[in-house]
């Protein structure tokens, strides 16, 4: 799983961070680095890192976590008819009546399952619990080694089921994706929209850290309008 491997060489690191973010490619920052400074110093010994309870999302929603995703683990190009196989195989294990739950156990302790986002900042304290429990258990990774998106819930599952939760930010159970991104600006009340300049109030006015989706070409005017807000953010420092 790429979020265990880079928490990892994060901690593995010669660097002593105070917060990770987990970041793509096609995000980008819309405060300044003074004002984000700033918030952390200020956070306490909170994680910023959001979640719902996936038993209590739409019965769509919940049926996606519920299907048996075999061979999960292997890289294949679309299309390609091992990658066909591999549909066929779920929906055909999803007729014969095979599903996971929502709830299960592993290692002695019981966990109900939690959705976020890709999207995150957290301690060291949580990237240290994390790899902990990813090091010692195997039927933690037998579990996720078939299941829907696990970087969106693999994370979620072990901090919300433990003292950590109270540090984190739980949503009621219908939140929208949107809602349970934290700190990144995101449209995807549709389809997933690249951001232009036409977005740029949303964005602000949304008073998150970062914004995506990013696209060169498209997201030209709106990267110079941020730049030019960050720049007077910082100035007001």
């Amino acid at each position: 799983m790429t979020q265990i491997a880079l928490m990892k060489e994060a901690r593995e690191s010669d660097v002593e961070f105070d917060y990770f973010f987990f970041i793509s490619g096609q995000d980008y920052p819309v405060w300044s680095n003074a004002r984000i400074s700033k918030y952390l110093t200020n956070i306490g010994d909170k994680e910023l890192i959001c979640a719902k309870r996936l038993s209590e999302a739409k019965r769509k929603e919940r049926e996606n976590y519920k299907e048996i995703r075999p061979f999960n683990d292997y890289s294949l190009r679309p299309h390609f008819p091992k990658s066909v196989l591999r549909v066929v195989l779920r929906k055909v294990i999803s007729l014969l009546g095979f599903r996971k739950k929502l709830e299960f156990d592993a290692d002695g302790h019981h966990y109900q399952m939690y959705k976020g986002s890709d999207w995150f900042g957290f301690s060291p304290r949580l990237a240290d619990f994390v790899l902990d429990r990813w090091q010692h258990s195997t039927a933690l990774k037998k579990y996720y080694q078939t299941s829907f998106a696990p970087s969106e819930t693999f994370i979620h599952t072990l901090v919300f089921n433990s003292e950590l939760r109270d540090k984190c930010v739980l949503r009621a159970g219908k939140a929208t994706f949107n809602d349970i991104t934290l700190l990144t600006f995101v449209d995807y009340s549709k389809l997933i929209k690249i951001l232009d300049e036409e977005d740029y109030e949303r964005i602000i006015k949304s008073d998150k850290i970062f914004c995506r989706k990013i696209v060169t070409g498209t997201s030209d005017k709106l990267k110079g309008m941020i730049d030019t807000h960050r720049t007077m953010e910082k100035k007001q420092e």
